[in-house]
C-alpha cells in the first residue's frame, strides 16, 4: 500500500454544493410550468392525467426538496471543513516558531551554556 491519504478538491464540493441548491430553486419554479402545457392540450382525458402528476410530484417534490437542502448542506459543510483544515495546516507550516526545526537558536544554546552550574565552575 504505497498511498496513505487522500485528496479533496475543496473548491470542487463547493461548487457541487451551489449546484445542488440551485436544482432546489428549480424544483421550487416547477410547480407553474404544466400550466401552459395543460392549456396546450386539447384531450381532457389526458389533461386529467397530467393534473394527476403535477399533484403526486407536488407531494414528492417537497421531500426532494428537503433532501436536496440537507445533502447541499452537508456538502458545503465538508467543503468548508476541508478548506479550514488545509489553510490551518498551510499556515502551521509557514508560521514555525524559531528553533522548531529542531536545531536550537543560538540564543538559547549560549543562555544555557552560561546559567549550567558546572560552566560557572
Amino acid at each position: 500500500m504505497s498511498d496513505v491519504g487522500f485528496s479533496v478538491d475543496y473548491v470542487t464540493l463547493g461548487d457541487l454544493a451551489q449546484r445542488l441548491a440551485d436544482l432546489r430553486g428549480e424544483f421550487e419554479r416547477g410547480e407553474g410550468a404544466i400550466e401552459p402545457l395543460l392549456g396546450a392540450v386539447g384531450d381532457d382525458h389526458l389533461r386529467a392525467k397530467l393534473r394527476d402528476f403535477a399533484t403526486n410530484w407536488g407531494d414528492k417534490k417537497d421531500q426532494i426538496t428537503e433532501q436536496l437542502d440537507s445533502v447541499a448542506g452537508f456538502a458545503k459543510a465538508a467543503a468548508d471543513v476541508y478548506r479550514q483544515t488545509d489553510e490551518g495546516l498551510r499556515d502551521g507550516y509557514t508560521r514555525q516558531p524559531p528553533g522548531a526545526s529542531g536545531s536550537p537558536s543560538p540564543s538559547s544554546s549560549s543562555s544555557s551554556s552560561s546559567s549550567s552550574p558546572a560552566g560557572g565552575r
